[in-house]
């Protein structure tokens, strides 16, 4: 866990994870109605089902920003995906449901300020999130960011957070459900959500249809205001001398 850092207005931030860190991170893959068992230790862990493709189950270490298939060729539970005939063996990680667990502590102080805001930079995309039980995310598109409200689910000391993305194939094909005229139209499942095209196969590369938490996470803290974001715009330069709007 980083220490949060603050600035002089009154604003905190607290990273959950980011480039390079782990933070407890657990993952457990759930397959129908069985779940893996996840551990509540203080390492980084990453389950795999028994039977699923073939692999036995057990509990391994986990990154985040990253994904499903990365953590899972990180801890030598599948193949190289590039290698051979590999790709078509690895197409059940597609169909497993994902859960991450993240065990986390808030200082009295971070719990102080009038705003605490959860912040995904990135969702892979359908992912149901809650926070010490209670739900309070349902995400479904990977090429946003994600900010919702969770003081009053957070208490002094420590917390957990769940992550569970469903089957992407799955979610894609309820999504599409909905839409009457899908059959007349002949509308593949994958369209109806917004997830990466790449992920399902192209000229130049393999189908591999991923969940995760693909870019950092954080809890923001503040009072009366935040600054979300500031553009400049340069109004004319010289040899001398450039005048900026920001």
């Amino acid at each position: 866990m980083c220490n949060a850092k603050c600035n002089c207005l009154g604003s905190c931030v607290l990273c959950l994870g980011g480039r390079g860190n782990r933070h407890g991170e657990q993952i457990g893959a759930r397959a129908g109605q069985t779940s893996a068992e996840c551990g509540t230790g203080s390492g980084s862990r990453l389950a795999v089902p028994a039977g699923c493709g073939g692999r036995a189950g057990g509990r391994e270490r986990l990154a985040v920003p990253g994904d499903v298939h990365l953590d899972l060729l990180a801890n030598k539970k599948i193949p190289d995906p590039f290698f051979g005939a590999n790709e078509s063996k690895l197409q059940w990680i597609e169909d497993e449901s994902w859960e991450y667990r993240l065990n986390f502590d808030v200082t009295p102080a971070f719990l102080s300020r009038a705003e605490v805001d959860l912040v995904f930079d990135g969702l892979d995309a359908a992912a149901e999130v809650s926070v010490n039980g209670a739900q309070v995310l349902n995400a479904d598109n990977m090429f946003r960011v994600w900010r919702v409200p969770v003081k009053s689910h957070l208490h002094a000391g420590s917390n957990q957070m769940r992550v569970v993305f469903p089957s992407p194939i799955k979610a894609a094909a309820a999504a599409a459900a909905s839409d009457a005229f899908r059959l007349r139209s002949k509308t593949a499942d994958k369209t109806y959500i917004r997830k990466a095209a790449y992920e399902y196969g192209w000229d130049w590369g393999p189908t591999f249809v991923t969940s995760g938490i693909w870019r950092p996470v954080r809890l923001e803290a503040w009072n009366k205001a935040r600054i979300s974001d500031f553009a400049i715009r340069q109004r004319d330069v010289s040899r001398e001398v450039a005048h900026l709007d920001a």
